[in-house]
């Protein structure tokens, strides 16, 4: 681990700083919770104002307690906790801290430099720190409730980590509401020093937690995070993260950075090493609740059985959007259920049961799908008629819930009528859920979690194993700033040459008689400004297609030079002319687009201190519609060589580069070669903050780039 948290979330003794006999302020709250909790191990109050509190012995200090103390919970003002902590840590030893108190960072500079004393400390003595400004922590295993919550929630093997105190608060009363039982409970604050990685490290390799649920306001290292949770994913790890990772300030307009944004990065980042992403509290915690308590979902095959015909028609286009399936159920099941059943009930999956039956009807089908070998898993529909015996039927899924080794699925469709039902199915820890829609969603995310591949890091690639080089590092570095800036067309080939990345022939000129030299064997001939001058070429007037004579050339240069001049406000100076692109025109083939957008810093793979994710690369259908057509996959690099072959198959465009309609087979290989090139080179030089090659072309042997545009910033 990158810390070990263990003793601050399973101290064997604890002192409460800041404890009073106002049963109303937070210090008691935490002190009589951590009592009514039924916690085993030392609990000392600490206040010098009393000697006496709730019975007890109350200290004046931690110093002053004659026993051991692993940790101490502060609740007292800010500006008196460096001092207390610096004492507990010196006189008695202790492993961690609780900063319940607020008036730290979050209030501004002020703050800021309490809580950088407060962390200095923390090192010095090896204390880890839970908080400032946090709710506390709740770890049932061990009976210890030492958070300000109104309630403890059952026992369990979830873990739950929140930044947010009130979104703990509100987390912890849906728990309630759905009896849902947790291994911890942790709310981190302002998370100074343990953070989220820290707490999902810890849940992942603890065996008291079968799920890891986490709400994150701001990634601490993605890099960590995603490299964590890759190499650890033994358990569904199921993350809220509102808002947007901190976005490159660009000033300059490229397609990929409108195409993967940060929040992109971050969320392709965590999809692609198995987390699941969520938007809001409801499908979070209906997915925690079906992991800790259903059996594996590890098909896609789904059976329905329902009391009301358009709820299964409802369901049966859900499973399909969803990228599940109905199942196809045997002659022989489809025999048993009809004999079970009334002549006017479905035997066809969705199966109905029709609207008048009582609990005992649901039973024969239920458990006959649970006999099939084509049905995965089971969703029970229920709605109120007037005869629906609504606990009962609650009570026959819970006992076939027992006896099936199939994960079954319920839902209870209505409000208050079926209450008592839903109740009954959450006090015994079946999944049921509100709506249809709800219900499925889950099912397809479990489906989708179990048929991840344990061992995808096969589509990933470490760091270290990416083929590096760095022979123009110097002629880079001396355009890199604060602010994205586009390398000039000369380094741009320059880079091109060092990764061999297949250019047409040309060259960059402010000379017409030079360029009509080198056009005199190349002929046609593509004429366009450099990325210095016009970012989008096309949308300025700045591209000249298949010119074949002088002629053509010198016009459509003097031209580019009164487009250039126009757009920089300027007359055309004969004496400084702007430089020009002119390239041998590739003729044919199937356009292609690679992007490639930073996540952080250009120390994004060197600085720990760095929240970024590193570069995500984007494959897909090229030319000046790319944003139209959007037929495009996108990866965290780096890549191994089956994950390049995976994005590129993820597109439409890959259709037709392996010949559709008999058009005949494109290089795909160099296609493959083309983006390894560009990882080696975004990796070589993380200064490279976004990156444009659009269009490549692509023919029967080579993968050419026609258009390359890269931007560096620090």
């Amino acid at each position: 681990m990158r810390n070990n948290i263990n003793n601050l979330l399973n101290p064997k003794s604890i002192a409460v700083v800041g404890v009073s006999k106002d049963v109303t302020k937070l210090g008691a709250i935490i002190y009589n919770n951590i009592i009514d909790s039924g916690y085993e191990g030392e609990l000392y109050a600490v206040n010098p104002k009393y000697e006496e509190l709730f019975d007890k012995r109350c200290y004046p200090s931690v110093g002053a307690i004659d026993g051991d103390v692993e940790i101490v919970i502060f609740v007292i003002p800010a500006k008196f906790i460096a001092e207390a902590l610096k004492e507990a840590a010196e006189q008695k030893g202790i492993k961690g801290a609780v900063i319940i108190s607020a008036g730290f960072k979050e209030i501004g500079e002020e703050g800021k430099k309490k809580e950088e004393e407060i962390i200095e400390i923390a090192s010095k003595y090896g204390v880890r720190i839970l908080g400032p400004n946090c709710l506390g922590f709740i770890n049932t295993s061990i009976g210890l409730n030492a958070s300000f919550a109104t309630s403890s929630p059952p026992a369990g093997d979830i873990f739950f980590s929140s930044q947010s105190g009130a979104f703990c608060t509100a987390a912890l009363d849906i728990a309630q509401k759905k009896n849902m039982g947790f291994a911890q409970f942790v709310s981190y604050g302002n998370k100074a020093d343990v953070s989220e990685i820290d707490l999902i490290e810890y849940a992942l390799e603890s065996d008291d937690v079968k799920v890891v649920g986490s709400y994150i306001e701001e990634i601490t290292d993605g890099q960590e995070l995603y490299n964590m949770i890759r190499k650890k994913q033994n358990k569904p790890v199921i993350l809220l993260t509102p808002g947007k990772t901190e976005k490159a300030k660009l000033a300059i307009s490229s397609h990929t950075g409108s195409l993967a944004g940060s929040a992109e990065v971050r969320n392709q980042a965590l999809k692609q090493c198995g987390a699941m992403l969520v938007e809001n509290m409801n499908t979070m915690f209906n997915l925690l609740m079906a992991f800790s308590w259903s059996p594996p979902l590890k098909g896609k095959r789904i059976a329905v059985v329902t009391n009301a015909g358009g709820p299964g028609i409802i369901a049966a286009d859900k499973i399909i959007t969803e990228g599940l399936e109905l199942a196809e159920l045997t002659s022989s099941t489809q025999d048993k259920i009809k004999a079970s059943l009334p002549k006017a009930a479905s035997v066809v999956n969705p199966i109905d049961v029709i609207g008048d039956a009582l609990a005992e009807r649901y039973a024969a089908p239920i458990g006959i799908l649970g006999e099939d070998p084509n049905v995965d898993g089971i969703l029970i529909i229920l709605t109120p008629q007037l005869i629906t015996q609504i606990e009962e039927t609650a009570k026959l899924i819970i006992n076939e819930s027992r006896v099936l080794k199939k994960p079954i699925f319920a839902a209870f469709l209505g409000g208050k009528y079926v209450r008592s039902g839903v109740e009954r199915l959450y006090d015994h820890n079946v999944p049921v859920f509100d709506y249809v829609e709800e219900a499925i969603e889950v099912m397809a995310h479990m489906y989708k979690y179990y048929s991840f591949e344990r061992e995808a890091s096969h589509l990933n690639l470490s760091i270290e194993n990416v083929n590096v080089s760095d022979n123009t590092r110097d002629e880079v570095e001396k355009i890199v700033t604060e602010e994205p800036q586009p390398l000039p067309e000369k380094l741009v080939v320059k880079l091109a040459e060092e990764f061999e990345i297949d250019v047409p022939r040309q060259m960059v000129s402010n000379n017409i008689e030079d360029v009509v030299n080198f056009c005199q064997d190349k002929y046609p001939i593509v004429m366009k400004a450099t990325t210095a001058d016009i970012i989008h070429k096309t949308d300025e007037k700045s591209l000249y297609l298949n010119l074949k004579t002088e002629d053509q050339v010198r016009k459509a240069f003097n031209e580019l030079q009164i487009t250039i001049a126009r757009l920089k406000d300027k007359m055309v100076d004969e004496k400084n002319l702007a430089d020009i692109l002119i390239q041998e025109h590739i003729v044919g083939g199937e356009e292609i687009f690679v992007g490639v957008n930073r996540d952080g810093t250009s120390e994004v793979y060197s600085n720990p201190d760095d929240r970024g994710f590193g570069h995500m690369v984007v494959f897909g259908k090229g030319g000046i519609y790319t944003e139209v057509y959007k037929d495009l996959a996108s990866r965290l690099l780096p890549l191994s060589r089956q994950g390049i072959e995976e994005i590129v198959d993820a597109t439409k465009v890959s259709k037709v580069l392996k010949g559709a309609r008999s058009s005949g087979t494109l290089a795909m290989d160099k296609v493959y070669d083309l983006i390894d090139k560009i990882q080696s080179m975004v990796i070589s030089y993380p200064e490279i903050v976004s990156m444009d090659l659009n269009p490549g072309i692509v023919t029967d042997d080579r993968a050419v780039v026609v258009d390359l545009k890269v931007f560096v910033q620090k």
